[in-house]
Order: C-alpha cells, then structure tokens, then sequence
C-alpha cells in the first residue's frame, strides 16, 4: 500500500505571477473609458478643477497596477 501524503506539496514559485492578458486589457478599457469621460466633460466646460483630478488619479491607478505587467503582455 503506497503511502498517504498528509501535507501538501510545495510549488516550485515559478509559476505566471500576476494577471492575466484578459485582466490587462479589462484596466485598460477602465482607463481608456475614464480619458474619454475626462475628455469629453472638459470640452462641453462642465469639468472641475476636483472632478479633473479625482479622475486623473483614477487613471493613475489603472496605469500603476498595469505597468510592471506589460512585459508579458
């Protein structure tokens, strides 16, 4: 009778770290969406100085979470 493993196996840590192309190119749509939100309040002048920055450090937030994952993609 073969033994029975009661703890479970260590993984090599070289699997994929990090997220997938699908969830690359989803932050990627939330930002783009958010540039043309931005863009689109700012040319019919209904944009504020708060609602363009709340916006611009949404996007910054997308971008941060995208940057060190671009290589793979």
């Amino acid at each position: 009778m073969a033994p029975r493993r009661t703890t479970p196996r260590k993984t090599s840590g070289r699997g994929r770290k990090g997220k997938t192309k699908a969830e690359l190119k989803k932050l990627l749509k939330k930002a783009q969406a958010e540039c043309e939100r931005l863009l689109k309040g700012d040319q019919a002048g209904t944009l504020t100085r708060r609602n363009l920055k709340a916006g611009l450090e949404e996007i910054e937030e997308y971008l941060e979470e995208m940057g060190p994952l671009e290589r793979d993609w």
